[in-house]
């Protein structure tokens, strides 16, 4: 098989003209790796492997593309690369590759995410559910949460004098606050002793 043309592309591509089979679609840089060139011989399987190289070359490429505008989970790329129609094998090439240089670390990822949801005053069933549709796994979550300081009494004032404080002048606006705290994801017990720093009217029953 004869390359008869290469024609440069965007996305950082060059199509590769045969002369009598279709042309592909290959990664440049593969192009310069494999020293490919006007009036070449290839044989098919040499063909198949090059465009192997180049989907994974493309995939790896893509995937730094995604983690440069922010921070992914290992599902997340995943489900983008796929989404994005590379292969099955390209796609674990790209996130293992991606592990391999501490370019995508769940854990890492994790633990900054959670210091960020508890320090923002989230509660943490709240912020395990956030977490949990980022697509880390729970055993991530837990540790990120667990190695995360907290104390839910604290956050529990703190959105009420951001958010709630001046709604607290009547029973009826007070178990409203009460039910939009537990909505939020706090426990029973911290949201009634902290109301009651504010009003000693609570009637709720215990949780």
């Amino acid at each position: 098989m004869t390359i008869t043309g290469m024609v440069k592309k965007p996305k950082h591509l060059h199509e590769i003209e045969f002369s009598c089979r279709d042309s592909i679609l290959i990664d440049s840089s593969v192009c310069a790796e494999q020293g490919l060139y006007k009036g070449m011989e290839l044989t098919e399987t040499q063909i198949a492997e090059i465009s192997k190289k180049s989907d994974y070359a493309r995939a790896v490429s893509r995937s730094i593309w995604y983690i440069e505008r922010g921070d992914i989970t290992k599902k997340a790329l995943t489900d983008k690369l796929k989404r994005a129609g590379f292969s099955a094998d390209a796609t674990e090439y790209a996130v293992n590759r991606l592990i391999s240089l501490d370019l995508l670390n769940d854990q890492a990822f994790a633990a900054r995410l959670a210091e960020r949801l508890i320090g923002g005053n989230v509660s943490r069933r709240e912020a395990f559910s956030k977490m949990l549709l980022k697509g880390f796994c729970k055993e991530d979550i837990e540790n990120a949460l667990n190695n995360t300081e907290c104390c839910e009494e604290a956050q529990i004032k703190a959105v009420i004098e951001k958010k709630y404080k001046n709604k607290l002048d009547t029973p009826e606006n007070i178990r409203k606050v009460y039910a939009a705290l537990i909505r939020r994801g706090f426990g029973f017990s911290g949201v009634r002793a902290v109301l009651k720093n504010y009003s000693e009217e609570l009637m709720f029953s215990e949780e």
